[in-house]
């Protein structure tokens, strides 16, 4: 019992953070327990500060609510260790140069790269690699998700950025995950649509194939 209620208040958050914010209804539609079950969940969460209810009005029809993750809770999808790198990084860079700490963050590219490109070996087609990427993000943390357009085109989104603090500060980190694909899909265009570091919901690649 306490499992499957510690599961429906993990896929609320995992929602909302997609989705910004949900009414009861539009949540509803995603579990298969009561309206009662659901709300009394909502409710534990707001008491833990992790979501809030927000009164939405409309020209035509009576105002309605609409539950979305508070700033806390924002915070808590990112890494304790986060604020150490960026603190480190800056020391760095006072020290040696932002030149110094771009390379550093080349260099960890070029790492990650060569551990990708590894569990990538097995696949041959693009859509088997998406698949086995996607499974590779969503080991690091980076809750991302995979919609297949048509045959040739995929998106690849990220609702959640372990790097978002070194991001934020240090731009080459965003340009260097656009590369990372390209060089892991050689058949494949890659193109970077949107980015979290940059005040956007998540980031976004349409990857489409050559």
């Amino acid at each position: 019992m306490t499992v499957a209620k510690r599961s429906v208040k993990e896929k609320v958050v995992d929602l909302l953070k997609k989705e910004k914010a949900l009414t009861v209804s539009q949540l509803l539609s995603h579990f298969s327990i009561s309206d009662i079950a659901l709300r009394r969940h909502l409710k534990t969460l707001e008491r833990e500060g992790t979501l809030e209810a927000k009164t939405v009005k409309q020209e035509i029809g009576r105002p309605f609510l609409q539950y979305c993750l508070t700033e806390k809770a924002q915070k808590n999808f990112t890494q304790h260790y986060e604020q150490l790198s960026v603190s480190m990084l800056d020391r760095l860079e006072k020290q040696f140069g932002k030149d110094f700490v771009e390379a550093l963050i080349t260099e960890w590219t070029e790492d990650r790269m060569e551990c990708y490109k590894q569990q990538l070996l097995p696949y041959k087609n693009l859509p088997d690699k998406m698949e086995q990427l996607l499974t590779i993000q969503k080991q690091e943390g980076y809750m991302s998700s995979l919609k297949q357009i048509d045959p040739q085109r995929f998106q690849l989104e990220q609702y959640h950025c372990p790097i978002y603090s070194v991001a934020c500060n240090y731009k080459a980190a965003c340009h260097t995950e656009e590369l990372v694909f390209q060089e892991l899909l050689p058949n494949a265009k890659v193109k970077m649509n949107s980015c979290i570091a940059a005040g956007e919901q998540c980031c976004s690649f349409l990857i489409e194939e050559k």
